[in-house]
């Protein structure tokens, strides 16, 4: 009985870990495309700013 909860207590871990990780990973996405696009508006910015 012992080993059966603490094979269904690793399981759960595991099952965590994984969605930890999908979170951090889709979290660094997101911070990717937001540094991308700050960047693209800075360039855009600029450009406006030197054609006038």
């Amino acid at each position: 009985m012992a080993r059966q909860q603490i094979c269904t207590q690793q399981n759960e871990y595991a099952r965590q870990a994984v969605i930890l990780a999908e979170i951090c990973n889709n979290f660094c996405e997101s911070l990717h495309v937001h540094r991308r696009h700050l960047s693209q508006q800075g360039s855009h910015h600029f450009i406006h700013r030197s054609k006038a």
